[in-house]
């Protein structure tokens, strides 16, 4: 992936166009891919995280400024990608652990996608001081 040939690309995107965020994913699927192998814990993930990648790269385009370099913005938003998909699991993780704790019966069907969507809905609450 070379930055020359993503620049005008970034720039377009940024005004909305399909086009481009096509450009811009077939020059840095292959780089952001291998990084994100190499940061995964799980290998099956891999292919769930490359997706949240560009649903951020595309939520976050406006705060990229195209007078810095993209590669160490793209590695930042790559690295955080990862580490909240991982945050994500050991929430899932802790949650069936005490629901095992406090003596429940096996979950119903779905209940822990619901319990994983309950947390992530929590973490997005602003923390009220006592």
């Amino acid at each position: 992936m070379k930055e020359e040939n993503v620049k005008p690309w970034l720039i377009r995107m940024r005004q909305g166009e399909e086009e481009a965020f096509q450009e811009v994913y077939r020059a840095t699927r292959t780089y952001a891919y291998n990084l994100i192998y190499f940061l995964a814990p799980h290998k099956q993930d891999v292919d769930d995280m490359m997706s949240e990648v560009y649903v951020e790269l595309i939520r976050s385009i406006d705060r990229y400024d195209v007078e810095q370099p993209f590669i160490p913005w793209f590695n930042g938003l790559i690295v955080r990608q990862v580490r909240n998909w991982n945050r994500s699991i050991w929430r899932r993780f802790r949650l069936r652990e005490r629901v095992k704790e406090k003596g429940y019966e096996a979950p119903v069907a779905g209940m822990e996608d619901k319990l994983g969507a309950i947390s992530d809905e929590l973490e997005v609450i602003p923390a009220v001081e006592k």
